[in-house]
């Protein structure tokens, strides 16, 4: 025997309780669809919050993708450590080989100071001789005594050496 004490089915026979209860548990029947409901929205929000992050990525990549300068990037290798190689923004893809017998020095190589600059006249330009590296002499004489006339003088003179003022 239940404690509770009830007056169902008192003059009816019917057990209200029971039906009270049935019909409330249908009353709450929208409100746990509203929550089931509600908790599939937040799963869905929480999924596209994820897509949407994921597609941001996407973007950022796609941005330094796009830049042209990250596409042309190219990088010079040397197998020899007296050979240095590099590259420009203009560098294309490809590749050469080649084998260096003997590394060229730079020389640099100066005339004696004239003492008497006297003699260097608009009549009388210099004249220089430039000894080759197979020992021919070139000769020649500058337009005139300036700098850019001798040097123009030297570059012209097929020595292969070459000057600046």
């Amino acid at each position: 025997m239940s404690s509770t004490m009830g007056i169902d089915g008192l003059v009816s026979g019917l057990d209200t309780t029971t039906l009270i209860n049935n019909l409330m548990a249908i009353e709450a029947g929208p409100q746990a669809l509203l929550k089931m409901e509600q908790s599939t929205a937040q799963n869905v929000s929480a999924a596209l919050l994820g897509i949407n992050t994921r597609i941001l990525s996407l973007s950022a990549a796609a941005t330094i993708a796009a830049t042209p300068a990250n596409w042309a990037s190219f990088t010079a290798t040397s197998s020899s450590s007296s050979v240095a190689a590099t590259t420009t923004t203009a560098a294309k893809a490809g590749s050469i080989t080649f084998a260096v017998d003997a590394v060229a020095t730079r020389q640099v190589s100066l005339t004696a100071a004239v003492t008497d600059g006297s003699q260097l006249t608009a009549d009388n330009p210099p004249t220089l001789t430039i000894q080759k590296a197979n020992g021919d002499l070139v000769t020649f004489t500058a337009a005139s005594n300036s700098l850019s006339d001798i040097a123009a003088a030297i570059n012209g003179a097929g020595a292969g050496v070459s000057a600046t003022d």
